[in-house]
């Protein structure tokens, strides 16, 4: 008698056809990335200018800032905690880890790049961690790329993705709203802010596993969250009383 495959199991196929779909989209982003540094000048000076906008762009970008996102993230974290909706504030805590993982990966690379802000009265360019013999590492001036507020927006939207395609276009798109946000102000070029969103897709994509562990939950696709073509998440084996909630609806 033949032993019994289990139901998450992913076959060769399956996962071979998804890990080609998923080294085209990096090819893609990388593709997107290389262009966008020949036409961050131009893209920079067509920016649409508008009190609207930049009101709008203001209020994206202070979402995305640590000392809203945490503090708040925490509140509402608390608040689902306090009324036993033990799922809901899992999926809180995920987002928040990947924010915080995604922001502090992004503060150590730009860092050591040391590229310019394109608002900076200095010497526009990429100078590393030394510049003139002196360090520069944590100066604002020299902190453009990757954008920090960028990649702990998609480090906390882009875990949705775990959720199923839907959740994770909503979490994407206030990604992409907060990337939006960073060069319509003028701190960051369209290159800097796809750097971030690229440095949280890589991170969600490696850390994906703890997270399903943490939220408690696994999927048919081993390459979820960002091709979960069939897989929808599964209740894990196992778990407390309260496990009903640990997916929200």
């Amino acid at each position: 008698m033949s032993a019994r495959i289990p139901e998450n199991t992913v076959d060769f196929h399956t996962a071979r056809t998804e890990g080609r779909r998923l080294a085209a989209l990096f090819a893609g982003a990388l593709l997107l990335f290389g262009l966008l540094l020949r036409w961050d000048v131009a893209l920079m000076a067509a920016r649409p200018v508008s009190p609207t906008l930049e009101n709008l762009a203001q209020v994206l970008s202070h979402s995305a800032d640590g000392k809203v996102l945490f503090p708040v993230g925490v509140l509402v974290l608390g608040v689902f905690a306090a009324v036993r909706r033990i799922g809901w504030a899992r999926w809180i805590g995920a987002m928040l880890l990947g924010a915080i993982l995604c922001g502090l990966l992004a503060n150590v690379f730009r860092g050591l790049i040391g590229r310019t802000r394109p608002e900076a009265p200095v010497e526009q360019g990429w100078f590393g961690p030394r510049k003139d013999g002196h360090w520069i590492v944590g100066k604002h001036a020299y902190s453009s790329f990757p954008s920090g507020h960028t990649a702990a927006a998609g480090g906390f939207g882009l875990v949705l993705f775990l959720r199923g395609r839907r959740w994770g276009v909503i979490g994407a798109a206030y990604a992409l709203s907060v990337a939006w946000s960073r060069v319509q102000l003028g701190v960051h070029r369209p290159s800097d802010v796809a750097a971030g969103l690229l440095l949280s897709a890589v991170v969600v994509f490696l850390v994906r596993d703890r997270l399903r562990a943490f939220l408690g939950i696994h999927f048919r696709s081993d390459w979820a969250p960002f091709f979960p073509i069939g897989s929808r998440p599964r209740k894990a084996q196992g778990l407390a009383d309260d496990s009903q909630d640990l997916v929200p609806t």
